[in-house]
């Protein structure tokens, strides 16, 4: 319902760029309300969080601890997890804490964050085989290092999106937005294309 409300007067079509689980809520939206987009620009973004993958196993920890309300841990964790897979170092960066903070809304809340988290571990949320409904240029970009969301996530968004193109910065952790070699320019490019159509 409270999607409807938001939904409620607006025009479109836009280009969006979603990152993470803004991904999948632009996934979804596209094949609801295909009216509203007119391209997609996907970052570190899964169609799905499987029940056996590492992806759900990272969610539940985060869930306990934000339940038991070890907030300095779950954070200090999550900046650890989005840096790029294979970093030596186990104390998180100041980039790496910067970017979890720019990951949570505005406001946020305990509750707010602890129901995003279980909404990305609900079935009704993945839309993977919705996927070939999607019929806008889209462009997924991926960290080949991304330890939130798996490059064969990524790859299989890509996969089932007709016409997708995939970009992959094999050094890039899940922090793609501000991580990935040119990706300014790259999201400029496509989104400009739209212009010359």
């Amino acid at each position: 319902m409270g999607v409807a409300i938001v939904l409620e007067g607006l025009t479109g079509p836009f280009a969006i760029e979603a990152e993470s689980g803004g991904g999948r809520i632009s996934m979804w939206l596209s094949v609801e309300r295909p009216e509203l987009v007119r391209r997609l620009v996907l970052a570190a973004s899964s169609s799905e969080t499987p029940p056996d993958s590492p992806m759900t196993t990272r969610m539940s920890e985060w869930i306990a601890l934000a339940e038991q309300g070890a907030w300095g841990e779950l954070f200090a964790r999550q900046a650890a997890q989005l840096k790029p897979g294979g970093e030596e170092s186990d104390a998180p960066s100041a980039p790496s804490f910067a970017a979890v903070a720019s990951l949570q809304p505005r406001p946020s809340t305990p509750e707010r964050f602890i129901a995003e988290l279980r909404a990305t571990l609900d079935p009704t949320s993945f839309v993977t085989d919705r996927l070939p409904q999607i019929g806008v240029p889209t462009l997924v970009l991926a960290g080949g290092a991304d330890q939130v969301v798996p490059l064969a996530a990524s790859k299989l968004v890509a996969d089932r999106i007709p016409g997708a193109r995939l970009k992959v910065d094999p050094d890039c952790g899940h922090t793609v937005r501000v991580s990935f070699r040119g990706y300014d320019a790259l999201v400029e490019a496509f989104l400009a294309e739209d212009d010359a159509e």
